[in-house]
């Protein structure tokens, strides 16, 4: 139970009770339209995309997340209407946003279904999934919370009441 390596940490740390603090603790949530008018041309932005991801039947998208690290912003927009999404991905291609994600093949397999147009033109700069799949190929499955343990030294809280299927929600 690492009770010996435990005494030696506790023993070199000034102040027991000091808490770490995230990175990612300083994160806020901003509305779309505030969130698209932070953006420049040829930002780096990473993108979620909640979906049934049911290639047989009709694809329905739920939510898009979208954050920027450099302001340290994320934006959730619940998907009411395709309108909505579409002037949302058209201002992305406008402003060549190049997109980083996890797992973006079934993303933009939700998004070609409803935009086809308006997602051929998204440009994909980074996929997680992809590059850990090269990093170690022989893993049957790369799922984002293992990996941020992995990198990040960080274990992913979840909800209590929050249900992953496959991948972080």
């Amino acid at each position: 139970e690492f009770n010996s390596f435990l005494k030696k940490i506790s023993q070199n740390t000034n102040n027991k009770d000091e808490k770490l603090n995230s990175k990612f603790s300083k994160i806020k949530n901003i509305k779309i339209d505030n969130f698209l008018e932070k953006l420049k041309k040829d930002d780096s932005i990473i993108i979620y995309i909640e979906s049934n991801n049911d290639h047989l039947n009709d694809v329905k998208v739920r939510n898009l997340y979208l954050y920027k690290p450099e302001i340290e912003c994320i934006s959730q927009y619940k998907v009411d209407s395709i309108d909505g999404l579409k002037k949302i991905l058209e201002a992305l291609v406008n402003l060549d946003c190049k997109i980083i994600g996890h797992g973006l093949k079934e993303h933009f397999f939700s998004l070609k279904s409803i935009a086809s147009d308006i997602a051929n033109n998204l440009i994909i700069n980074h996929d997680t999934e992809i590059a850990e799949y090269i990093l170690a190929p022989n893993r049957s499955r790369y799922d984002l919370d293992k990996m941020f343990l992995s990198y990040c030294g960080e274990v992913i809280e979840y909800e209590e009441n929050t249900k992953l299927n496959k991948q972080l929600t």
